[in-house]
């Protein structure tokens, strides 16, 4: 079987299987290079996050506010008109002042989220191998792939919308056979066929425990969520005024930030994961760091 492209910094698959290079560390990185348990990716995920949050709060500020730009000069007083009589009627009726503030702001969030996936995933990389990337290495990994990268989160969320509308469990099943494409492109420089064909090998017989894995972090969040929605309330906060707005569009990029990192760190990790246990990454991995 012929081996996929590899990232140059990135180890390439072993050629055979064997012990830990002797004096290599058992944990150079953020995670030990074994099989990781559910709470491990969890916090190694969260590890990520901590490391490295200016650089994404930066990449998630200057998305939300091209967003807020965007959404101040499409959104008007038409647009809120119509929405109220849809919702007043029962009638959906698309017209240019609902539908294109929604795809453009539909838009952005996706390019936000391909941008942030790609920057996390590099940085997850990195840190498991316990080396420091500078903005100018991340910036020359991230940008040979952000377009294959947003052709790749298209495709996705097409199958997974689709899969969605049929029935819930086809919709959670391709996004959980699909889970490692994402990092197969960006760390592989692999094409998008090849990402997702890689995907579905890699997650094979492991879905129920990625399941699993994205079942508590929904959990966290929600409980997150709940407990900022009864301290928002506690202090008395008026969306309606234009100051509760701007707070409230601020304090949402920043806690955008920290999910769809934490999101795409784990995501990183669990693609790590899936190799360790069904290639033997862990010893490659261990040489790279010595």
């Amino acid at each position: 079987m012929s081996t996929p492209p590899s990232d140059p910094r990135y180890p390439p698959y072993p050629d055979r299987f064997g012990g830990r290079r002797p004096g290599a560390p058992a944990q150079p990185g953020i995670v030990p290079l074994r099989p990781l348990g559910i709470g491990e990716l969890l916090t190694g995920g969260l590890a990520v996050v901590r490391r490295h949050y200016p650089v994404l709060a930066i990449v998630s500020l200057v998305f939300s506010a091209l967003g807020i730009v965007t959404r101040l000069a499409t959104v008007n007083v038409d647009f809120d008109a119509q929405l109220n009589r849809m919702l007043e009627t029962g009638q959906v009726r698309l017209t240019a002042a609902v539908w294109v503030p929604l795809l453009v702001d539909l838009l952005i969030s996706l390019l936000a989220s391909v941008v942030i996936t790609a920057v996390a995933t590099v940085y997850c990389a990195q840190d498991v191998l316990g080396r420091p990337t500078s903005v100018a290495e991340l910036r020359g990994r991230i940008r040979p792939v952000l377009l294959p990268l947003l052709g790749l989160a298209l495709i996705i969320a097409v199958a997974v919308s689709l899969g969605l509308l049929v029935l819930i469990v086809p919709g959670v099943l391709i996004f959980l056979i699909w889970l490692a494409a994402p990092s197969v492109l960006v760390l592989e420089r692999a094409s998008i066929p090849v990402a997702l064909n890689r995907s579905v090998r890699l997650t094979q017989g492991e879905r129920g425990r990625l399941f699993g894995m994205l079942a508590a972090m929904v959990g966290i969040l929600m409980a997150v969520g709940f407990v900022l929605g009864i301290l928002a309330g506690g202090m008395g906060l008026d969306i309606a005024s234009g100051g509760g707005w701007w707070v409230m569009q601020i304090l949402s990029a920043l806690l955008a930030t920290v999910t769809t990192t934490w999101l795409a760190s784990v995501i990183a990790l669990a693609y790590v994961d899936l190799r360790i246990r069904k290639e033997n990454l862990g010893p490659t991995l261990a040489a790279a760091a010595a």
